[in-house]
């Protein structure tokens, strides 16, 4: 009996594992096969994504740049350069749909197509006019990467730009307009302030405590040479 279910559950494993074991292979994205395969900054991209909030997401390299990433190239390895380099224009040069690197505001289209909100509310911002008219505002990819895709941490990415970064915590990095640029100067004359009458810093504190005590101490040693200098008198009297 025992061998008789052994032998069921063998045979239930089997045909459970045979459409994995005969199944075609998953499509091979030719974008990652080719830039791996070129590595260095070429194949940084692919590095990057692996792993990231896109990959998760089912976000290939298509779907943001366009091309053509089902091409049946094989093994790169076994190619000419100039082999190489015509598969490269077939997946995205000859393509008509090819973006490469977006800029200006064809980036602001194409990350638009996932988030319009964010994309709207940072290109009506003081920063996102300025990356438009190309006066030194950031691009999306400049502050959240283009294939990584992270939340960047405030105020430690600003410091690559702004020197002094007081108070970005405090508002939207996202919606820099008039009325925000007036906020922050109110919070740094506030965290100023705070400096200055000493609450804005926990060693400040400590220190005021501490001053406290000594303030304390050298009272009780006053009082106590005081008491010992009339004892002194009194005994010298007596004698």
């Amino acid at each position: 009996m025992k061998w008789r279910l052994f032998a069921i559950a063998l045979s239930l494993l089997f045909f459970l594992s045979v459409p994995r074991i005969f199944a075609a292979p998953e499509t091979q994205n030719n974008c990652m096969q080719c830039h791996e395969f070129v590595g260095g900054e070429i194949g940084k991209p692919v590095s990057q994504w692996d792993g990231s909030i896109h990959q998760n997401q089912g976000i290939t390299c298509d779907l943001c740049h366009g091309g053509n990433p089902d091409l049946k190239i094989g093994d790169p390895r076994k190619f000419t350069p100039q082999e190489l380099q015509n598969w490269s224009k077939r997946a995205m040069y000859s393509a008509s749909d090819f973006v490469g690197a977006p800029s200006g505001q064809a980036q602001f289209d194409l990350c638009g197509t996932c988030h319009p909100d964010s994309v709207k509310t940072y290109a009506g911002s003081i920063m996102g006019q300025a990356y438009l008219r190309a006066k030194g505002g950031p691009s999306c990819t400049q502050c959240h990467g283009a294939h990584r895709n992270e939340i960047p941490p405030v105020p430690e990415s600003c410091k690559s730009c702004h020197k002094n970064t007081t108070g970005f915590d405090r508002i939207n990095a996202m919606d820099i307009t008039g009325e925000q640029v007036r906020e922050l100067a109110r919070i740094r004359i506030q965290i100023g302030e705070e400096k200055v009458a000493g609450r804005g810093s926990l060693f400040q504190r400590h220190l005021e405590s501490f001053e406290t005590g000594l303030i304390v101490w050298g009272m009780v040693l006053l009082l106590f040479l005081v008491a010992f200098g009339l004892y002194w008198v009194v005994e010298r009297r007596r004698d």
